[in-house]
């Protein structure tokens, strides 16, 4: 919700097939929030490779340097997004695993941090 206060488009990158992404999104409601989805079944290739990436960027009208890709897997999620210049945020899993590799190789490690710097990044104009 914070992200779409200041008119950030938001989009799903996901494994999962269309069917079952979209799926997932209305059963929690979640359907409203996003303006892309790109899912595993699309044809951009699957994550780490950087091509389902690019197009999300396209789809939402973006560029890496104006996105931010937030994920949960370092392999994956992280590695694509940054393939494809995209800044990256990670959630920390509850175990905090992955938390000095995250702090490493990830721009982000806490959602409070990335909604703070939304809320001092101009707002990026729509094509």
């Amino acid at each position: 919700e914070a992200m779409r206060t200041h008119d950030w488009r938001l989009g799903i990158i996901t494994q999962r097939s269309r069917a079952g992404a979209e799926k997932f999104l209305r059963a929690h409601g979640l359907t409203e929030l996003f303006q892309t989805i790109v899912a595993g079944d699309d044809g951009h290739g699957r994550k780490p490779n950087a091509g389902p990436f690019h197009a999300a960027l396209h789809h939402l009208q973006s560029a890496g340097p104006h996105a931010v890709f937030i994920g949960d897997r370092i392999d994956d999620d992280c590695e694509g997004a940054l393939a494809a210049g995209l800044r990256t945020a990670f959630l920390i899993d509850r175990a905090g695993i992955h938390a000095e590799t995250a702090a490493e190789r990830t721009d982000f490690i806490h959602l409070a941090e990335l909604v703070d710097l939304l809320a001092h990044l101009p707002e990026q104009p729509h094509k």
